[in-house]
């Protein structure tokens, strides 16, 4: 299962695993269609908001978050903590009600719940409650200046 697989991140990832046929099925979680027709992807559109009421009849082996959004965006900071923090938690939540054996996140270089900066803060935050959940495996990926074709221009990255 992928979140957010209509960003940078999440493109790249969907492209990867289509092409590598590990999955028998890859399930896509987004707000809005990749647009990709394939016979082993099953996408789902919805608002976050309704991601515990998302239920599937099988179990889900590998959960995937590239969820994020800038500030801006969002509209305020506390609307990009709803998609940095709680939406990623929540989705991890989830795949633990729905077997997941493994989790893997996108957080951010310079993650630290202590940070005075609130990405850095939220991202750290984040780390630390998802350490606290019973998955097997967790893996907290922290890259860098995330560069790639956008449908938007942002200076600063």
């Amino acid at each position: 299962m992928i979140a957010g697989a209509t960003g940078l991140t999440g493109t790249f990832l969907l492209d990867f695993l289509l092409e590598d046929h590990y999955y028998d099925k890859i399930v896509v979680l987004s707000r809005r269609s990749t647009g990709r027709k394939v016979p082993h992807l099953e996408e789902h559109c919805l608002d976050f908001e309704q991601l515990p009421q998302l239920s599937l009849p099988y179990p889900v082996q590998d959960v995937f978050s590239c969820l994020g959004i800038t500030r801006r965006r969002a509209g305020s900071v506390e609307k990009a903590r709803r998609v940095e923090y709680d939406y990623p938690l929540q989705l991890a939540q989830w795949g633990l009600r729905h077997e997941a054996r493994q989790f893997l996140c996108v957080s951010s270089q310079g993650a630290n719940p202590q940070a005075r900066h609130y990405y850095f803060r939220t991202k750290g935050q984040l780390e630390e409650a998802l350490k606290s959940l019973a998955y097997p495996t967790l893996h907290l990926l922290r890259p860098t200046l995330l560069t790639g074709p956008r449908n938007e221009i942002r200076l600063a990255e």
